[in-house]
């Protein structure tokens, strides 16, 4: 057996038909997982219920034994649907669509023979283990969750995917490519034991490990209708402030090197929307912008994809997000640096008079020297370096900027051409033998290989597969030349 399938056994007798009044009564946000049997994990909880609200695609992050399968099935048991759990690092092709019908072949077409684990008629489904799925079935698996459709045909009664995987770097486990965790709009981390209190702690502790018959459960579907009912009004009323909130974030993540897609912005603004419904239809909506500000910063944590990709970027970064985005939406407007740090030092350097603003030209010299300090890559580093170079040799450039900016720039230029005394024998031996096909004059030459060559040393601690230091040095100048020597 590839692919392990389970399904919920549920009694539809009336004795189990809520009113959806007493549904609605019974359950109360943070309390919703714990009246199905799910202990610890009330911090997810809104995030969870917004996706299936959204009905759009969920994913599970967390360390094995954290309950995602529990999880899903009680939800799928809480929706009254058939649960089905699919383990992506076994099954094959054949389990997940069937098996090609032989008399189809003769009329020109492929059809599919399904069998009980096949997609076909399923409900609810789990994607578990989708990190540890090889590349193929990874494939196969991004067109269920984009499209709810397999190999082109569509899967109508296919209405809940639920993912789950471990965090990158365990054995055993990859980071999912951009484009498989970019179509799950929710990426919620399921705690562990160790981060409950102690009553969640010993509710799992003595929580009972038997999902077979689920006909106790509270009904969730009254619950869902109420937040998608709530979505029309959330929208006419925090629709504008949503979209300006996320406008800000992409602006943010665009100047740290972390742009968000199209795709991905368009997830966040329907993700807030759905948070303050659930919120709403729940009773305890956020009445003051401080509160809606909170839980968009929550909904940052439950939406964004870095964490399934294996990049780290910091919880720094994700406040100071919130924070400019948060101080745009109270007024007290925030300048961000640039982010093409070489364009903006470029139109510093133009002879055509333009307004100067010091404060912007400050934390372009700031943006310039982040690079510079801790490059994660050759084409941005050799921006920064072709950026300061820009600003250094350009009398117009610095008679714009103030002297204290003015001051910053000559003395991280200079500490850049400072040479270690034990670097300087193989800079001269290695920078002789590399000639640009553009012609530079001897002082700028001389500037830009010693740039280039104490950025190589950066990089090579700081990446992978640094480049050599002639790589460095020739697209450093390229860059420089392209906008014309200042």
């Amino acid at each position: 057996m590839t692919m392990t399938a389970t399904s919920v056994s549920l009694s539809q007798g009336p004795e189990n038909e809520r009113k959806p009044s007493e549904a609605k009564a019974d359950l109360r946000l943070g309390g919703v997982l714990r009246a199905l049997g799910v202990f610890g994990c009330a911090p997810i909880e809104d995030a969870i219920l917004a996706g299936l609200a959204l009905g759009e695609p969920v994913l599970l992050i967390g360390s094995p034994g954290c309950a995602k399968t529990r999880v899903a099935e009680r939800l799928a048991a809480g929706l009254r649907m058939c649960f089905w759990a699919y383990d992506a690092g076994k099954a094959l092709f054949e389990d997940v669509v069937g098996f090609p019908d032989p008399s189809s072949l003769a009329e020109g077409e492929v059809r599919y023979v399904p069998t009980r684990l096949s997609l076909w008629g399923k409900q609810f489904i789990l994607v578990d283990e989708i990190s540890r799925a090889n590349p193929a079935m990874q494939n196969k698996w991004l067109e269920v969750v984009r499209s709810r459709r397999l190999m082109g045909m569509d899967l109508p009664d296919l209405k809940v995917i639920v993912a789950a995987m471990n965090p990158p770097g365990l054995p055993g486990t990859m980071a999912l490519d951009d484009a498989l965790a970019g179509r799950f709009t929710f990426h919620v981390t399921v705690p562990d034991a160790h981060q409950m209190d102690a009553a969640d702690r010993r509710s799992v502790i003595e929580a009972a490990d038997d999902a077979a018959d689920a006909s106790h459960l509270p009904d969730l579907r009254p619950l869902v209708t109420s937040i998608r009912t709530a979505m029309a009004a959330v929208d006419s009323e925090n629709g504008g402030m949503v979209t300006q909130y996320v406008e800000c974030l992409a602006e943010y993540f665009t100047g740290k090197d972390q742009s968000l897609d199209g795709r991905r912005l368009g997830m966040l603004r329907r993700a807030y929307l759905s948070l303050l419904a659930v919120h709403r239809a729940l009773g305890v909506s956020p009445t003051d912008l401080s509160a809606r500000l909170s839980l968009f910063r929550h909904g940052l944590d439950c939406t964004l994809p870095f964490a399934a990709l294996g990049r780290d970027i910091g919880r720094v970064l994700v406040d100071g997000a919130h924070e400019f985005a948060s101080a745009t939406l109270r007024g007290q407007t925030r300048m961000l640096p640039p982010h093409d740090v070489l364009r903006a030092s470029r139109e510093l350097a133009s002879k055509v008079p333009t307004p100067v603003d010091p404060d912007q030209a400050s934390l372009l010299v700031t943006r310039i020297f982040q690079v510079l300090d801790h490059p994660r890559g050759i084409d941005g580093a050799t921006r920064a370096g072709a950026a300061l170079l820009t600003l250094a040799c350009s009398r117009v450039a610095m008679e714009r900027l103030l002297p204290d900016t003015r001051f910053r720039v000559l003395a991280g230029y200079r500490d850049l051409l400072d040479l270690e005394a034990t670097d300087v024998l193989s800079y001269q031996c290695e920078a002789r033998l590399i000639a640009f096909e553009e012609v530079l004059e001897p002082s700028l030459c001389e500037a830009a290989l010693r740039i280039a060559f104490s950025l190589t040393s950066r990089l090579e601690r700081g990446i992978r597969n640094s480049p050599e230091f002639d790589d460095v040095a020739r697209l450093l100048v390229k860059e420089f030349r392209q906008g014309g020597e200042a």
